[in-house]
């Protein structure tokens, strides 16, 4: 059974890590000035920061070493005054951490952790090894720092704070584009990218029976196409019963809806789309490691446990 997290109080503190590249490292024109805004946000909604130690840190292979910012992790779920943590954004490098988290004490004293992209090798990870719900959703400077909708702030509220289940609700119309069942099973995924970084390693969960969830941010078609033939090949979809595809951009006219039921032609869990999470959308919270309902019928997501306490 998994181990779920009390919720985010009101006027609550925020554990802020970085536990991928610097901040520096942000594609974007002034990554700091984000930050702040990003801050700023959180603040707004009544709520107090604690920075990690080295989450300004700089650095080629992130900010600080893997030692380091694993460090601010487990210090941010060892410390009795945070009581959720969000990453400043995401990048590369977080798999580097995995060996120096400790999973125990993640699993004696579960906290919210929440980012998205390269923050979901540790909601994985942390699944995989200590079976502790996280969250799928904004990070300080992406999105909460750049031009965060009503919707962002609603679902980060509902989840957290008021621990709402039942159906995620939508921003924008949902579409199935395969099959019409209804499937149940454990909500896992996250970037595709950062989970072929998990293959073959101790960190890669148990996806039989899960709905796997995948935002796919701007890959090349063919690029995405090889990535699920390899989780094809390490037989991940043979152990799925369903799949939500979140937010991607079309390349070179193919879609990665296209692309996913070319790869997965002969198979017939039901894929439903959504642009309410991933890259440069508004974003839902999607609780990692909780029971969830996918049905195609009415192109829904269906949250079936507590994720918060």
């Amino acid at each position: 059974m998994a181990h779920i997290p009390p919720r985010l109080p009101p006027g609550g503190t925020i554990g802020v890590v970085t536990p991928s590249a610097e901040i520096n490292w942000a594609p974007t024109e002034d990554p700091r000035r984000e930050l702040e805004r990003g801050l700023a946000y959180l603040r707004d909604l009544g709520f107090q920061i604690k920075m990690g130690a080295h989450a300004l840190a700089e650095g080629p292979f992130g900010a600080g070493s893997p030692e380091e910012r694993a460090e601010d992790i487990n210090n941010m779920f060892a410390d009795p005054a945070v009581d959720a943590i969000i990453s400043t954004h995401g990048g590369v490098f977080a798999n580097a951490t995995l060996p120096y988290l400790d999973y125990d004490l993640m699993q004696r004293n579960p906290k919210i952790l929440m980012g998205f992209s390269d923050v979901a090798t540790l909601h994985l990870a942390i699944y995989a090894r200590a079976q502790v719900v996280t969250f799928h959703g904004n990070m300080v400077m992406f999105y909460f720092g750049m031009e965060p909708q009503p919707y962002d702030r609603e679902a980060f509220l509902d989840r957290l704070v008021h621990g709402q289940i039942g159906a995620v609700a939508k921003n924008q119309p949902w579409k199935t584009v395969r099959g019409s069942s209804s499937v149940e099973g454990v909500l896992l995924g996250g970037n595709p990218m950062v989970m072929r970084w998990l293959l073959g390693t101790p960190y890669w969960p148990d996806f039989d029976d899960a709905i796997l969830f995948m935002e796919v941010p701007g890959f090349a078609h063919d690029i995405f196409y090889n990535m699920l033939v390899q989780f094809r090949q390490a037989g991940l979809f043979e152990r799925i019963n369903g799949l939500l595809l979140g937010h991607s951009r079309p390349h070179e006219g193919f879609t990665a809806a296209d692309v996913l039921l070319e790869v997965t032609a002969d198979y017939d869990f039901p894929v439903v789309r959504t642009d309410d999470f991933g890259h440069t959308c508004p974003n839902t919270v999607l609780p990692v490691g909780i029971r969830a309902r996918l049905e195609a019928e009415t192109a829904s997501l269906i949250l079936l446990e507590a994720c918060v306490r």
